[in-house]
């Protein structure tokens, strides 16, 4: 006898494709993921990211900025890392030794030309979050002595001070890990497609939309700190990857003698750096990384930017330079962008 001629079990049988009837639709259901665009604005800028997922992460993505910058904006009163520079607190957050570690691996690599301990010359310069005029030369000579993340260390979790008056400003590496971060968010979520970009840096994973490699746009550099110009200077495919750029053109300052100023300081001489580097397009692995040699490099020579390249083989460069008479020509190290 077939067993389907058996009522009780036809009829468990019948049961049974039910349930698994209904198991393979929970499990095959097809997925309704789409492009989804978060843009705002942040730490005095904008950001945009664009992910390909089925829900909306807005909500999760402002929390994790701003409790990003309860840790580490010298610009908000209430962040630890203005305790720590008010000496109200000597301890760390994850966040914080993570700038700090990395910004000590870049000094070292740079012999002195990255350095988070610059807070109190960018300020005097006003470029940080005190408004102050230019200093004098007898006032720069004062605080460099207390300048130098050499002279700090951690210890047990704490972040120590050989001078009181040192304080922190990691906003050449912070916004970096802020991307970082938020790339983070996105693959904890399962997200295998996205690019996220706050005031120009940028990590991508993934596809685009179109279902290719990312292409990113380099800016030309244009003389100007009140409007921004987007006008395509170069660019590149990244896939996997992040990018940074520092430059020179848009933050600066011009005295009663017209004299131009610009944001990027010297660490060895508290002065503001002179340059015939206009910007600097660093390729990394991570944004962090590439933040923190974007600033440096346009600080230091040609030969050591050579010599880190080769020393860090998954970072690329480009650097766009004005010779005397103000035109630019752009030099890239080998595979920038491909």
């Amino acid at each position: 006898m077939n067993f389907l001629d058996d009522k009780r079990t036809r009829a468990f049988f019948l049961a049974a494709l039910g349930v698994i009837g209904i198991i393979f639709i929970f499990v095959f259901k097809p997925s309704k993921n789409k492009w989804i665009l978060n843009q705002g604005a942040v730490w005095n800028t904008e950001y945009h990211i664009t992910y390909f997922h089925t829900d909306d992460l807005g909500d999760s993505i402002i929390k994790v900025l701003r409790e990003y910058e309860l840790s580490i904006s010298p610009f908000n009163k209430e962040s630890l890392i203005t305790r720590i520079n008010n000496n109200e607190s000597d301890s760390l957050d994850n966040n914080i030794f993570v700038l700090y570690n990395k910004s000590k691996e870049v000094n070292v690599q740079t012999n002195g030309a990255f350095d988070p301990t610059l807070a109190p010359i960018i300020n005097a310069w006003g470029f940080g979050y005190k408004n102050n005029t230019t200093p004098t030369q007898a006032a720069l000579d004062s605080m460099i002595q207390f300048v130098g993340i050499q002279k700090t260390h951690i210890e047990n979790d704490r972040l120590v001070k050989d001078d009181t008056r040192t304080e922190f400003n990691f906003s050449a590496i912070a916004k970096g890990l802020g991307v970082d971060k938020i790339g983070e968010l996105l693959s904890h979520n399962g997200i295998e497609n996205y690019m996220v970009e706050i005031g120009g840096e940028i990590v991508v994973k993934g596809m685009n939309s179109k279902g290719k490699n990312w292409k990113i746009s380099i800016d030309r550099p244009t003389d100007n700190d009140s409007v921004i110009d987007h006008n395509s200077a170069a660019i590149v495919t990244l896939k996997n990857e992040a990018i940074a750029t520092s430059g020179n053109y848009r933050n600066f300052k011009t005295d009663a003698t017209g004299a131009k100023y610009n944001h990027i300081i010297d660490p060895k001489t508290g002065e503001s750096a002179k340059s015939e580097v206009l910007s600097a397009t660093i390729i990394a692995k991570d944004c962090m990384t590439a933040d923190a040699y974007a600033t440096a490099f346009m600080i230091i020579s040609q030969s050591e930017r050579e010599k880190i390249l080769e020393s860090n083989p998954g970072m690329k460069a480009m650097l766009i330079r004005s010779d005397s008479i103000g035109n630019y020509n752009i030099w890239t190290s080998e595979n920038f962008g491909n």
